[in-house]
């Protein structure tokens, strides 16, 4: 299928406006008087190790907490290994080229049971750095902005959601092939990407605690549907249809960034795809759904639908992202910040179609380490959905949110005890995730900890309400 890609108007003034910024308020003042930045990577010892080697080794395995859905997985077990090399063709850290592999196994169970193996290349590229040029070419992980875990400006990578938001932020995004270069000046820093190939989101659309639809499927054969009915949705099928893999598909951004009287401040833009899927056309017509993915809600849902022999028709939609972020400190606290605006962005609807809209989203952070080894985060995010419509599941009009962590070390750092979360203020939906960290033994950490979500069904976080789980995860290092 042959798509052509077309600008609206919004979307030139949006080009021509950021293009304005970035070369007025960076560009023009600095460049002339730019001095070369002291190199920012270093390894020691170089001439004796021109090859090193390391990795680690990732076990977890997870227990739901009670029974509380008709369908679901009281067990999930995941192993990763990956080894990572990097090898220095000369006695100097200016080049080298990195390789790394992946081995990742992840499974639940047992109703149904379902498992998933993947061995490939994790990261791959080589690095050159000459004078102020900076350039990696490869399978890579770039992250842009300030914030963690939501983070509206860092974008360029999509993430592992096979298990939504359980593992870290950090170990969900996913690798993709891309050229980045890097003008490295005193004064400011310029950063162009290209991103020849399209790498979407990961996850399941049925089938797991976490699917898109769940265990939909599964709760519908049990049910007391009659039974053309229940074929007709064990055969429900996903056409995914990805970008064509040609040179004018790709993504590229540009992002620049510099010091401000002890602020780094940045600004960036990026044309891409989205990486989550746009539902174009669901097959069975005039259904209102409320967000909950249950039978239950289908039952009610089904009262006067439409059956078609269609598919479920999944599309991936281009976006124009102008992104600022920012970050200090003052004293003992850190102050960071982002904001990000998307010209359309895809929300899932009532109809379990989407339709997409102007998107503003901004989050404020600090962070304070102290003394006693105590870390604090709290981040306060307000997402604004332009030319609102009810129809849109899990978000209103204005979504604010508080999000952060609090942590606390123990004997020299080899006990830590942590609780992320997260809680919407807008509407009923909350995480929290407490663990406890044993560091005793060299290069391994043995946490124990829990993932707890809560909220009414067709909500973000309350419709994962009856995932609860304990963990106890290892990871050894070496």
């Amino acid at each position: 299928m042959t798509r052509r890609i077309t600008l609206n108007p919004r979307s030139h003034f949006l080009t021509a406006a950021v293009l304005a910024v970035l070369i007025s308020f960076f560009f023009v003042p600095y460049f002339a008087a730019a001095e070369p930045e002291k190199n920012p990577k270093t390894d020691s010892d170089l001439s004796e190790e021109p090859l090193k080697f390391k990795g680690f080794l990732y076990l977890r395995g997870g227990q739901d907490i009670e029974e509380d859905a008709p369908s679901e997985q009281k067990n999930s077990f995941r192993n990763i290994v990956r080894l990572e090399g990097k090898w220095y063709p000369e006695k100097t850290s200016n080049k080298y080229l990195l390789a790394s592999v992946k081995s990742d196994y992840l499974w639940f169970g047992s109703e149904p049971e379902w498992d998933d193996y993947e061995f490939n290349l994790y990261e791959g590229f080589l690095y050159y750095r000459e004078g102020p040029l900076d350039l990696t070419f490869g399978r890579q992980i770039i992250r842009w902005g300030k914030t963690d875990d939501i983070s509206p400006v860092d974008t360029l990578n999509a993430q592992d959601l096979r298990e939504f938001i359980v593992p870290d932020y950090g170990d969900r995004k996913i690798p993709n092939w891309m050229v980045r270069l890097r003008l490295l000046f005193s004064a400011v820093n310029i950063e162009g990407v290209y991103i020849p190939l399209f790498e979407p989101a990961q996850f399941d659309y049925f089938g797991t605690d976490w699917a898109v639809f769940g265990h939909l499927k599964t709760d519908v054969l049990k049910s007391d549907l009659p039974a053309p009915l229940k074929e007709y949705i064990r055969n429900l099928s996903v056409n995914d249809e990805r970008p064509t893999e040609k040179f004018e598909n790709g993504e590229w951004g540009i992002r620049i960034y510099r010091p401000v009287a002890g602020w780094d401040v940045g600004v960036s833009y990026l044309y891409a795809w989205e990486d989550f899927p746009f539902f174009e056309s669901f097959p069975i017509k005039n259904i209102h759904t409320n967000g909950s993915i249950s039978y239950e809600a289908l039952k009610k849902a089904l009262a006067g639908a439409v059956f078609t022999d269609e598919s479920i028709e999944v599309r991936y939609k281009r976006v124009h992202q102008a992104g600022f972020e920012f970050e200090t400190t003052l004293g003992v606290f850190g102050l960071r910040g982002e904001f990000a605006y998307y010209d359309l962005q895809s929300f899932l609807t009532a109809s379990l179609t989407s339709m997409r809209k102007p998107v503003y989203h901004y989050i404020l952070g600090v962070d304070y380490s102290g003394e006693s080894d105590w870390y604090v985060n709290l981040q306060f995010s307000h997402q604004i959905i332009a030319d609102y419509d009810p129809d849109i599941l899990y978000f209103e009009e204005h979504n604010t949110s508080l999000l952060g962590k609090l942590e606390k070390g123990f004997w020299d750092g080899n006990f830590r005890v942590k609780l992320e979360y997260g809680v919407f203020l807008n509407q009923e939906g909350h995480y929290l995730s407490p663990a406890v960290i044993f560091k005793y033994i060299p290069n391994l950490d043995i946490t124990l900890g829990g993932k707890i979500f809560g909220g009414k069904p067709d909500t973000f976080f309350g419709r994962y309400n009856a995932n609860d789980e304990i963990f106890l995860s290892l990871k050894y290092q070496f």
